[in-house]
């Protein structure tokens, strides 16, 4: 069994993301269709990948019944999506992750990325009630970390890529893509966050990136 650490206070590091340009590269050396819509299903979703697998593939990973039963009893159950939670209207009905229980929330996804994904279900012939993507956190960081070494994708802000990166470029590139101070307050929404200081932590930029700012300012005086 592959298990992985992540030091997620690192992770909040405004370099530790993925550009668009990464993303693509990603996509483009990711062999399995499967694992190539999931990499682009958390890239412009912003969801958790336990609100999208779930929590029971996690569990099932390990070998002993004894740690399976401790891991149920300390964590309440997630599903990961299914047919049956894509909505009409193009929302997509997730378990969002709280401190003390799981909420049922409506949350968009992009047209492209929808239409693909119900492409998917129908080549693949899963079933209303049934789980759209069928493997676990291990397997998909495997591909991303294989993909990643083909794409010659290494540290990013001194964090080796993993698949919490996914949400943290995604609302790096919607503050930068912002053209309203309304879009924040959106982000949160969209993201589930119980305070805007959680979501606000995005708002920081890299050194590069305030560099870059004064030169634009200054440039010609």
């Amino acid at each position: 069994m592959v298990t992985t650490k992540y030091n997620y206070s690192v992770m909040k590091n405004p370099d530790s993301h993925f550009s668009q340009e990464q993303m693509d590269l990603i996509e483009d050396h990711t062999e399995l269709i499967e694992y190539r819509l999931f990499f682009r299903f958390l890239r412009t979703s912003g969801r958790r990948v336990t609100e999208v697998l779930g929590r029971e593939e996690y569990i099932n990973n390990y070998r002993s019944k004894k740690t399976k039963d401790i891991l149920r009893k300390k964590y309440f159950e997630v599903k990961g999506i299914t047919p049956n939670d894509i909505r009409k209207d193009g929302l997509v009905i997730f378990n969002i992750l709280k401190q003390h229980e799981a909420v049922r929330a409506p949350k968009a996804i992009d047209k492209k990325t929808m239409e693909l994904l119900k492409d998917y279900i129908a080549m693949k012939g899963i079933k209303d009630d049934e789980p759209i993507f069928k493997f676990n956190r291990f397997q998909a960081h495997y591909r991303l970390r294989k993909a990643c070494r083909n794409a010659n994708i290494r540290l990013q802000g001194g964090v080796k890529p993993h698949l919490h990166m996914y949400r943290h470029s995604f609302c790096i590139h919607i503050i930068k893509t912002a053209q309203t101070p309304q879009a924040l307050r959106m982000l949160q929404q969209h993201l589930h966050h119980s305070k805007l200081d959680i979501t606000a932590h995005y708002l920081q930029f890299s050194q590069k990136e305030k560099k870059e700012m004064i030169e634009k300012t200054f440039r010609g005086i």
